[in-house]
């Protein structure tokens, strides 16, 4: 018996490590959503003491960039199934914005009324850069930062659909430079630069 409450009591403690030293961001929130306790890594990742924020509602560090039906779909969830995940911009201490990655648990009480919210996250920030980047590689011409022919094929594909949904037509124009090429190839893509 005496092992067991041991193993009790040693759970407890590992909760506790778990919340203080996890890698992702957490907040507890009582049932009104008022802020109780952070981690370190919430600390590290906003900027904000857990003095600051302590008390306060988690929407003080919005940015106004999160659409109000996120929020909206957010809040109906958590009443309805009792757990959101979705991305969201938030806002630093230092003001500069971040993309994080946000998960909430709405935690109920024996009455089936929620007492807190449990809400971890991770700042997906340089993700977001990364996978931009590559897009406009993918989708651009390098040289004049036009849409290049995978993403004119893609468009041109969507209009052709919705006009055949509509029951409409789509024309469009197709413009040819002459000497472009012999310009990029004999004398590089800087002189073409400067040329335009």
């Amino acid at each position: 018996m005496e092992a067991s409450v041991t193993s009790m009591a040693s759970f407890s403690d590992l909760h506790a490590v778990a919340f203080e030293h996890g890698t992702e961001a957490m907040m507890i929130c009582c049932a009104e959503n008022k802020i109780l306790r952070v981690n370190d890594a919430f600390v590290r990742m906003t900027g904000f003491t857990e003095q600051s924020v302590f008390g306060n509602n988690p929407s003080f560090m919005a940015s106004g960039k999160t659409p109000s039906c996120v929020y909206e779909s957010m809040w109906e969830m958590l009443h309805s199934t009792g757990s959101w995940r979705g991305e969201i911009v938030d806002r630093k201490a230092d003001g500069t914005f971040f993309h994080k990655l946000l998960s909430i648990k709405a935690v109920r009480n024996a009455s089936g009324d929620i007492s807190n919210y449990v809400a971890s996250f991770i700042d997906v920030s340089k993700i977001k850069e990364t996978n931009e980047k590559l897009e406009t590689l993918a989708l651009k011409d390098i040289l004049t930062g036009l849409l290049n022919r995978f993403a004119f094929d893609a468009i041109l594909g969507q209009n052709i659909s919705q006009a055949r949904r509509r029951r409409e037509r789509v024309g469009f124009i197709y413009l040819d430079l002459d000497g472009f090429k012999k310009i990029n190839d004999s004398l590089g893509h800087a002189v073409s630069i400067s040329i335009q």
